[in-house]
């Protein structure tokens, strides 16, 4: 039996790269790895229902990479992702409800048409029973993202009454995550 003992590979084959005993080597990458991972914050609260939220931006505290990779773009409440393949989206938000029987809930929505209808795909809410509350909600789904220039995500605050949603541009109160798991 032979082996092969090396430290580093090197594709040099052109775009289709190499396979070795099954995996996908690519421009340096191994195909299932990790290529992107990006965070925003909201840098301004929210009050009452948003389709879409807007005003957003990358984290810059002390060690707060801005992204991995490509990253997302936002424009006016919808994201475009910069490459296809399945995604963890996960939103997270922190809500104040300001009056007894308020509700707030936050919702991940995907289409596959950009432009058409929005469907959801998850969500979290919290309930007031009691007077004033504040909580962190948090919602997560796996998109499978197979056409950028169509497919696409946004953020909604919705059932919203006497409701804040908090933004901050020092501290990430209220945040989306994106992380590119591989290939679809």
């Amino acid at each position: 039996m032979s082996s092969l003992n090396v430290n580093t590979i090197n594709e040099y084959t052109g775009a289709n790269g190499v396979t070795i005993d099954g995996v996908l080597v690519k421009d340096g990458s191994i195909n299932g790895l990790i290529t992107m991972a990006d965070q925003w914050r909201l840098t301004t609260s929210v009050t009452g229902s948003v389709d879409g939220i807007t005003n957003w931006e990358r984290p810059d505290g002390t060690l707060q990479p801005a992204y991995i990779g490509s990253g997302m773009s936002e424009s006016s409440g919808v994201w475009t992702f910069p490459a296809t393949g399945i995604y963890m989206v996960t939103f997270s938000a922190f809500g104040l409800l300001q009056s007894i029987n308020a509700v707030i809930e936050i919702e991940i929505e995907t289409t596959a048409n950009n432009g058409g209808a929005y469907d959801k795909v998850s969500a979290a809410h919290l309930d007031d029973y009691g007077g004033t509350m504040e909580g962190t909600m948090m919602c997560q789904a796996f998109i499978d993202v197979q056409d950028t220039s169509n497919d696409k995500v946004r953020f909604n605050v919705s059932k919203a009454d006497t409701i804040t949603v908090q933004g901050d541009t020092n501290c990430s109160w209220t945040q989306v995550n994106f992380l590119r798991l591989g290939d679809t």
